[in-house]
């Protein structure tokens, strides 16, 4: 795999983190439909994808359970995001909702058991720090 990566990686970061600024700029009165409308315009986007690559559309049924709670999880935090930042300062909402992969590296750490280096352990030290700083102004 090597290099190859990064690129397709910088890419998703980078269309994400577009998708999460316009999620933060919709108003109160619209109240969530604008994360129905993502929700659903992500699973056509999904569906288009693995069909031009010839990847299956349906989840295989021994991973349903585990991609329902996951989606149930991911739909509940795009809610929360998007609540914040309708009725809140969309800086402190976006910065403390970047705090997303360090949870997910302690979760599967500690559930999963994937190792984790003490510098990632650093790191992710040092990102609670930093977001505390800047959430306390």
């Amino acid at each position: 795999m090597g290099l190859a990566r990064y690129p397709l990686g910088l890419l998703a970061g980078t269309l994400y983190g577009i998708g999460t600024l316009l999620g933060g700029l919709t108003s109160e009165a619209s109240g969530m439909w604008s994360v129905v409308a993502n929700r659903f315009s992500s699973l056509i986007v999904a569906v288009i994808v693995a069909a031009i690559m010839g990847l299956p559309v349906l989840v295989p049924r021994r991973d349903l359970p585990a991609g329902a709670v996951g989606g149930v999880f991911g739909g509940l935090a795009l809610l929360c995001y998007v609540y914040g930042t309708q009725r809140y300062d969309l800086a402190i909402v976006g910065v403390t909702g970047s705090l997303f992969p360090s949870v997910s590296a302690y979760l599967m750490y500690r559930f999963l058991g994937h190792p984790m280096r003490w510098w990632q352990g650093a790191g992710i030290a040092g990102v609670l720090a930093g977001t505390s700083l800047i959430a306390l102004g």
